[in-house]
């Protein structure tokens, strides 16, 4: 079941937003010196051509929070995994914040991207049109039903020219391109990943503790995005910088960029029982591909 506020008839010509919606659009603020060497930087062009498709697949929300409420069984699911501290708690990275974060933390068109606790899957979405191979991973369904819808709107207007012209031309989508996934963090298989965004404010410690012992399993040299230092928690992790960003709930809210240092010692064993997203079925998984 789709988000009803989603689902509306795909134009036929090209995607056009109301003069009134464009005042959403707020340029990524590309200056100062990069955490990483080398990540996307799109031209204003390009952003507006990004802000053109992304704010029609989300009903005019580009930079607007789709606010969905949280079943009683949702809750019940964000205690399992771990969460005492309100991860139920719905809030937003700006589009333009999530693009200053990919280029500060030196995001590459064709790297493997995940963002979990995706909520609606919205900068899953950006981080495919920069073009990274990109999952978005979320526990609540009606956040995920909602991606799911946006994904499908997404999907009509991939047809060669709508989303890449001229000087607004955006980067190359990889060959596997986009997929969103019902589940949780600590059952799909994020392992492979390049980069990793986690909008982790609202975890409860224990949560954090956990993911980040998971998380060492990931390839050395992989870079991970969250609010809280993990390198207090698991000191395969190192610091390599903090950008701020704008959000749904605070103008400079403060993310750090970690690398993967190290990885566990050969005489570990490794996790068991995860899944990968290749191999859930289309009741959880829909793929742009």
């Amino acid at each position: 079941m789709g988000s009803p506020e989603l689902d509306k008839a795909v134009p036929s010509n090209d995607v056009i937003v109301p003069a009134k919606d464009r005042e959403d659009l707020v340029l990524a603020d590309y200056g100062g010196v990069p955490i990483c060497s080398g990540g996307v930087k799109l031209s204003a062009g390009a952003q507006a051509k990004l802000f053109e498709i992304v704010s029609y697949v989300y009903g005019h929300r580009y930079s607007r929070v789709l606010h969905l409420e949280t079943s009683d069984e949702d809750k019940a699911a964000f205690a399992a995994d771990g969460s005492t501290n309100g991860a139920d708690t719905y809030g937003e990275l700006s589009p333009q914040g999530f693009l200053k974060i990919m280029f500060q933390a030196g995001a590459k068109p064709g790297q493997r991207f995940y963002d979990l606790g995706a909520g609606v899957g919205k900068l899953a979405t950006l981080a495919w049109m920069l073009g990274l191979r990109s999952t978005g991973i979320e526990l609540a369904t009606l956040r995920w039903q909602a991606a799911r819808a946006a994904l499908g709107k997404l999907e009509q207007l991939t047809a060669p020219g709508k989303l890449a012209s001229g000087e607004s031309r955006l980067p190359e989508r990889v060959t596997r391109g986009l997929d969103q996934i019902h589940g949780s963090i600590f059952e799909v298989d994020f392992l492979d990943a390049d980069i990793i965004f986690l909008s982790s404010v609202m975890f409860a410690p224990k949560m954090v503790e956990n993911f980040a012992e998971l998380a060492r399993w990931m390839k050395p040299g992989s870079k991970l995005i969250c609010y809280q230092r993990l390198d207090e928690v698991v000191p395969d992790f190192r610091v390599l910088g903090e950008c701020s960003a704008a959000s749904s709930w605070n103008e400079t809210s403060m993310w750090v960029v970690h690398e993967l240092a190290c990885g566990p010692l050969e005489t570990e064993q490794p996790p068991a029982g995860l899944r990968k997203a290749e191999d859930l079925d289309s009741a959880r998984r829909i793929c742009l591909c």
